[in-house]
């Protein structure tokens, strides 16, 4: 009820990502990671240690380095910028050992990788920005060796990352989706946070949006659906963290440029009220039709094709800012498919709703536009956006 704040650092270099290790607050900032240690309990740090310095720091006006995330090791990970960065390999996400001392690169052709997430076993995903050799905004996720399509500027001195063998993202996240992608978080079960609970979430900077990724592990491909929650933040969402007290949400966020905020920065929580409501749970496209589980039946007697409409369409990776929209029917056609919707139906108790799509296809995004009511006659609307590798 009653918020309090005090100043406990300052004059840190672009502080974009921290975690506490060990009663330790860790900071991400340019060229370094630095904690920051009160060593009297004052409330203030009192020693500034330059744990990790990099190899080649960037002097670049835009050579950000994004996030920063601990993994199950204790080995500490965070985006560097490829677009505007003169560091030599074309961005990527760097790994630092435990004890600070070494560092490598984990998949590399990121252009602005504001954002990173891990997934429950441990992959690393990060959320990406459109822009030159980036069609369209995109979450992916990233390994050793990876090469995830900056290729402006992989010649520098990194021919071992092949242009031809672009990893594709989880999903594409379209301009009006989100324009400027921010971090990720898994959040597990817990029955505090409600019907929400369980799934990856994803904050948009550009939006100033909250949405979560309902991810479809299909073994060699993963790829996933994204439902963008129908509230407003108050600044560029960048930051989300799972309060061990409360179980909610607590997001960071700022205003620089181009962001769809109505103040500079804020701290804001998700809180789950108690109060029922229909939500979609999950997301699948399978061959011919589309499978959307909601957390109540649905009303059958509600559902009327004039609800729903299925939009596709594919990107070009090329060296223009981000891409048009181009038929999947036609490539080399600008502009967008409209599949026809033949015929619903329910399973698993009337909460898994089967959306029949007989022109069904793989796609770099599918939109799909619907509205469907509870038992109670609550309503819920979308859309929720596909990207559809396969279809098993």
């Amino acid at each position: 009820k009653e918020v309090t704040w005090q100043r406990f650092a300052a004059g840190l270099y672009e502080p974009l990502g921290m975690k506490v290790v060990d009663g330790v607050l860790t900071v991400g900032t340019r060229g370094r990671i630095v904690k920051l240690h009160d060593s009297n309990d004052d409330g203030e740090a009192d020693y500034y240690e330059a744990f990790f310095n990099e190899d080649e720091p960037s002097d670049s006006w835009h050579a950000y380095n994004f996030d920063l995330e601990v993994e199950e090791d204790g080995s500490y990970i965070y985006g560097r910028v490829g677009g505007m960065s003169n560091w030599s390999i074309p961005g990527g996400i760097v790994r630092v050992s435990p004890d600070g001392k070494t560092s490598e690169v984990v998949g590399a052709g990121l252009r602005v990788p504001n954002g990173l997430g891990l997934l429950p076993d441990g992959r690393i995903t990060f959320g990406d920005n459109q822009g030159s050799y980036v069609p369209a905004g995109k979450i992916s996720i990233t390994r050793p060796g990876d090469f995830h399509g900056a290729g402006k500027w992989v010649n520098r001195k990194n021919g071992n990352y092949d242009p031809e063998k672009i990893i594709e993202p989880i999903v594409y996240l379209p301009q009006e989706l989100d324009s400027s992608c921010g971090a990720q978080l898994w959040v597990e079960k817990d029955d505090r946070l409600g019907p929400l609970s369980g799934q990856y979430f994803h904050t948009s900077y550009g939006k100033a949006a909250t949405m979560y990724v309902m991810l479809d592990d299909l073994g060699d491909t993963v790829q996933g659906a994204v439902f963008s929650l129908p509230l407003k933040m108050e600044s560029g969402t960048m930051r989300l963290a799972k309060s061990p007290i409360d179980g909610q949400l607590y997001y960071s966020g700022l205003t620089g440029w181009q962001s769809g905020a109505t103040r500079e920065g804020s701290i804001q929580r998700l809180r789950f009220t108690g109060e029922k409501g229909l939500y979609l749970l999950d997301a699948k496209a399978r061959k011919g039709r589309l499978e959307l589980t909601f957390n109540s039946p649905i009303n059958e007697s509600q559902l009327d094709s004039s609800n729903f409409k299925a939009t596709a369409w594919n990107y070009r990776w090329s060296k223009e800012y981000g891409s048009p929209h181009f038929k999947v029917s036609d490539p080399t056609v600008e502009g967008t498919d409209t599949w026809e919707i033949e015929e619903f139906d329910l399973a698993d108790g009337g909460r898994k709703l089967v959306i029949s799509v007989p022109e069904l296809q793989p796609c770099h995004t599918l939109k799909l536009d619907f509205t469907v009511a509870g038992p109670d006659e609550t309503k819920l609307s979308g859309p929720v956006y596909f990207t559809i590798h396969e279809l098993p």
